[in-house]
């Protein structure tokens, strides 16, 4: 994939963070290099990339 990186939308990411506080569920904030659709997405439209922890590594919530 020939994408530039962009980056996720800010506000969607406070959000995404207070619901995790909310819910009493840990969370950082972390760089992704990951090519994702929200990396296409993010070029044209706010967009986020939650990663959801799991046993052996994460799983991107696309």
């Amino acid at each position: 994939m020939d994408v530039k990186p962009v980056a996720m939308d800010w506000e969607m990411n406070r959000l995404v963070g207070k619901i995790a506080q909310e819910k009493n569920i840990s969370y950082q904030d972390m760089v992704s290099g990951a090519g994702h659709d929200a990396q296409v997405f993010g070029s044209f439209c706010p967009a986020c990339l939650p990663f959801i922890p799991r046993k052996g590594g994460h799983q991107p919530f696309t």
